[in-house]
């Protein structure tokens, strides 16, 4: 969405009589919504890669990593 649309917006829910707390929460939770989702499909595909290190190791090489909770949280 570009600023001008974003813009829009903000006034569109402002003139309806939105206030200014309550449009900066929705952004905010929009934001963490959408970063809450990005960090779940990385994660999803770090595994994915993690996986198929460990598989390529098995197979000759030498790299092997393990998954752990901790290593998840970093993540």
């Amino acid at each position: 969405m570009s600023v001008a649309e974003r813009t829009r917006e903000i006034g569109i829910k402002r003139a309806i009589g939105g206030s200014r707390g309550r449009i900066i929460r929705e952004l905010v939770a929009e934001a963490g919504v959408i970063a809450l989702i990005g960090g779940l499909i990385g994660l999803g595909l770090g595994a994915g890669v993690v996986v198929l290190a460990n598989e390529a190791g098995r197979s000759g090489g030498t790299v092997l990593f393990d998954l752990t909770p901790l290593t998840a949280a970093f993540a």
